[in-house]
């Protein structure tokens, strides 16, 4: 993470309960970093054939910044061009969630 302004969480069925997730999720927000969950059930895994959707681990968040309150987006991307909408979508999911860090 060091050296980069946004973090992107890839959300599969075993993110959620994986300790380091936990870990670099509050460490991004902590060191002031964009910070943003994408859906991946619906890209090629290359084990399973398809990755199989999870629980959000960026939804039990809720972080502070002075007086608001912000909760990290998470995107789902279309089923049928899930590649598709992430190539076309990304760099401005990127740029919001650093958007919404920094101001």
């Amino acid at each position: 993470m060091h050296g980069k302004s946004c973090v992107v969480v890839l959300i599969s069925s075993e993110t959620a309960k994986r300790p380091w997730v936990k870990y670099e999720i509050e460490k991004a927000w902590k060191d002031g970093k964009g910070l943003l969950g994408i859906h991946i059930h619906n890209l090629s895994c290359p084990n399973n054939g398809k990755y199989l959707q999870g629980a959000d681990p960026l939804a039990q968040y809720i972080f502070k910044i002075g007086e608001r309150f912000v909760k990290p987006k998470t995107y789902n991307p279309n089923s049928s061009d899930a590649y598709g909408d992430i190539a076309a979508n990304l760099d401005d999911w990127v740029e919001e969630a650093i958007k919404i860090r920094t101001s």
